[in-house]
């Protein structure tokens, strides 16, 4: 008889292999939703007293198994200083990690797409060049 093999599923199971609590990836490279003003902090643990706290009502979550996250509160109106008091005032440990990351569903109001832009152009070129055929016809 065989004996029994001693690997446990534990040792099969990948984990995320997270990066130094001092750093966190481009936001929008995150699958979060950035239509809503977002805040992201390194940290694996959607129960953190201070995220808990700091982003009420709203609930914390984790993406990637190495950032919290959450809607940043209504209220708060962008208040990013706010925010980073909060969390420390409701015990963040900022030897442990002291980098936040803030996404203001704002910033992409404004900008313009470069179809947009080009659509754009492209019409601009048609009445310029209709009023230039106007103005040499006449």
């Amino acid at each position: 008889m065989a004996p029994a093999s001693s690997s446990t599923a534990s040792s099969t199971i990948a984990t995320a292999t997270c990066p130094p609590g001092n750093s966190l990836p481009e936001i929008t490279t995150l699958p979060i939703p950035l239509n809503v003003s977002v805040v992201v902090i390194p940290g694996s643990n959607a129960s953190d007293p201070a995220m808990v706290a700091c982003c009420s009502p709203n609930p914390v979550s984790v993406v990637e198994g190495c950032y919290e996250w959450c809607h940043l509160p209504q209220q708060l109106n962008n208040d990013y200083q706010w925010f980073d008091s909060c969390l420390v005032m409701n015990g963040r440990n900022i030897n442990k990690s002291s980098i936040t990351g803030f996404h203001s569903a704002n910033a992409a109001l404004g900008r313009l797409s470069p179809t947009t832009t080009v659509a754009g152009l492209g019409v601009w070129a048609l009445v310029v060049s209709g009023l230039a055929g106007a103005l040499f016809c006449a």
